[in-house]
Order: structure tokens, then sequence, then C-alpha cells
């Protein structure tokens, strides 16, 4: 199966993990499936950015054709940058964001939640074991409507992490999606 198809196939309660090229292809990914979640599937979209700012992927989702002022305007869509959501306070920021959004969802009459959040911001902070310990805190299925979407540049993940470390997120998460034959 390929990885698109794997993307697609994803169900509710999934903790996955995305391995992505590089940032063109991160890009494809989440302006696809954006449009996607929006148009086709009635989701709130949760982007969370570390590469590039979030005046970036609005670029990048209006290049889609996504009226992201309008979704942005009525809630199904966030885009947030991930120091922000997971070095301000602690680092579940951004699941409670996640779980604010599930109330959301359900109060909106929306189908769930679609999350794709990149985990770089741990690497530039040089925090990989926080981060191995942060997604092991969250189990491989969740309980709540939420396809999540874990995204790790292909450098960031095999050339920071040990062999060990890498083995456990890959393990910890309900399926492993690598980008390299996406497109």
């Amino acid at each position: 199966m390929n990885s698109e198809h794997q993307l697609q196939n994803s169900c509710y309660n999934e903790h996955n993990m995305i391995i992505y090229e590089d940032l063109y292809t991160l890009r494809e990914i989440y302006a696809k499936f954006s449009k996607k979640a929006l148009e086709k599937n009635n989701e709130i979209m949760l982007i969370v950015t570390t590469y590039e700012t979030p005046d970036t992927v609005r670029d990048m989702l209006s290049e889609y054709e996504i009226n992201v002022q309008k979704h942005e305007s009525n809630g199904s869509l966030v885009i947030i940058d991930s120091v922000q959501g997971y070095h301000r306070a602690n680092f579940y920021g951004v699941l409670r964001l996640i779980q604010l959004l599930a109330i959301r969802a359900q109060k909106d009459s929306k189908s769930g939640i679609f999350s794709m959040a990149d985990m770089g911001s741990f690497f530039l902070f040089g925090r990989e074991k926080e981060l191995v310990n942060y997604e092991l805190s969250i189990p491989k299925t969740i309980d709540m409507r939420l396809k999540a979407f874990c995204c790790y540049h292909k450098n960031d993940f095999s050339l920071r992490l040990t062999k060990d470390q890498q083995r456990q997120l890959t393990y910890h998460h309900y399926k492993t999606i690598s980008s390299s034959i996406f497109y």
C-alpha cells in the first residue's frame, strides 16, 4: 500500500507518524489533505508548523484554492507555530488545543479533527529525550475523533535520534508513513 493510500485510509482515534523527505513534500501533503478535510470531510484541520511560518502555510493553502480566511474565521482551520504549541508553558499545549478542538468539533457537528504536527521544534531546542517521552505519553489510539499525524523530517528522525529512540517512536505510533514514495 503506498503512502498516500495509507494517509487517506487513516481512521479517527489513530496516533500516526509521517516521515517526510523535504519541506516541498510536507507542503504537498498538508495542502492536499487540508483541502479534503475542510471541503469534503467536514473536519477541523490543525496544522502545527516548524520549518515555515504560519503565514507561509496560509499562502500554500491558498495556492490550493482553500479559502483560508473563511476557515480560520469559522474555526475549522487552526495554524500554529510549534514553538508556541510545544515549548511555551509545557509540551502538552498542542494536546490541550486538540482537546478543545474536539469539544468544538462536537458542538459544531463536525466529523472530527485532522491534525498534522511537525515535531521539528524539539530538535531545534535539542530536546530529543523530551520529544520521545512526550510521544510515548500519547497512546497509539486516542479516545477522540482525531486523525493525528506527528511529522518528522527524515534527517531529524534518522540523524538526531538514536536507533532505539527511532524504534520506540515507530512502535508507539499506530502506523508510520514514509513520504519517500508519495509523489
